[in-house]
């Protein structure tokens, strides 16, 4: 009930603007109270049959003992992810300002994350920050979710913006959905018939413009640009336990058609065993995404001989940036 009392104001709100999507199977609350010709109803009125009662709790008894033999097969991994991982970065944070140090560029994607859903206004006020960089698609990704999900207009103009400018598809595709699902839940038509007029020809863009700019075999790979001191910075700040893992790292420049650089890593490792290698690949990409307000790292996956290719052009055309 505190939870209903918490959000009761946006819920109503939702219940009688939303519009019915094409492919929805049942009218919305807002269909329905038109048709019975109702104009007020009452949310808080609670269930005294019994019977339906006894069959609630059923159910949820039900449903929280199949969660509970999901979760407990992986329950410590889940709870290292979700909770104490993302506990340990905002309490990193909070000291961080407690003690007046200034937050690094290359922290704030992994502080906006963990903040993201737990308390928004932080996550907004340093994914201001983070728009205000060079490349500021995915610091806009995350305030228009933030404005989505408060049923603010803000999140309108931001996602349009990224449905129209990523050649990332999937960046792109969430985008336009954001923007469809934004129009039927605060039932802006005006919104609904420009998404619904525009849609394919947004997404059919954004399919060419990753496809043409799409880093390949093919692609031209030359010595990287980026000038020493912020390289020096970039490597200087991966961890010590997972650069000991990491034989030689490359990093070219890649200039697509459009003209945007992106970065290509290669790296060599020393473990053999393929899933100590992913580990490896995964914490050297979180790391890398940190930078990506300023540059557009594309780390190529090391684990499986599927991509050698690359690798193999970018270690012979690229710069060597460390080596042990």
């Amino acid at each position: 009930l505190k939870h209903r009392d918490l959000h009761e104001k946006e819920w109503r709100e939702m219940l009688e603007k939303e519009l019915p999507a094409r492919v929805d199977s049942h009218p919305t609350f807002k269909n329905r109270m038109a048709a019975l010709s109702c104009e007020s109803y009452d949310a808080k009125k609670e269930e005294t049959d019994p019977t339906y009662i006894a069959e609630q709790r059923e159910i949820i008894v039900a449903a929280d003992e199949r969660m509970n033999e999901e979760n407990e097969k992986h329950y410590d991994e889940i709870r290292k992810d979700a909770y104490l991982d993302r506990k340990k970065i905002i309490e990193e944070y909070e000291e961080a300002v407690k003690n007046g140090k200034e937050i690094p560029d290359n922290k704030l994607f992994e502080y906006i994350q963990a903040f993201f859903g737990i308390d928004d206004d932080i996550a907004l006020q340093l994914a201001d920050r983070a728009s205000t960089l060079p490349n500021p698609t995915v610091a806009n990704y995350y305030k228009a979710n933030i404005l989505f999900n408060r049923n603010d207009d803000g999140c309108i103009d931001l996602l349009k913006a990224i449905a129209r400018s990523t050649d990332n598809m999937e960046l792109a595709m969430s985008a336009t959905e954001h923007l469809g699902e934004y129009a039927l839940k605060t039932g802006n038509e005006e919104l609904l018939n420009e998404y619904r007029r525009t849609t394919a020809d947004i997404v059919q863009a954004s399919r060419d413009k990753g496809e043409r700019n799409r880093f390949g075999k093919n692609s031209t790979v030359t010595k990287c640009d980026i000038d020493d001191k912020a390289l020096s910075e970039i490597t200087g700040g991966i961890d010590d336990e997972l650069l000991s893992k990491i034989s030689e790292i490359y990093i070219g420049t890649f200039t697509d058609t459009d003209g945007k650089k992106h970065y290509p890593v290669a790296v060599r490792l020393k473990g053999r065993k393929i899933t100590e290698n992913y580990d490896v690949y995964q914490k050297l990409s979180e790391y890398l995404f940190g930078f990506n307000g300023k540059y557009d790292f594309i780390l190529i996956p090391s684990y499986t001989r599927q991509f050698k290719k690359l690798i193999n052009k970018v270690i012979e055309k690229g710069s060597c940036v460390h080596k042990k």
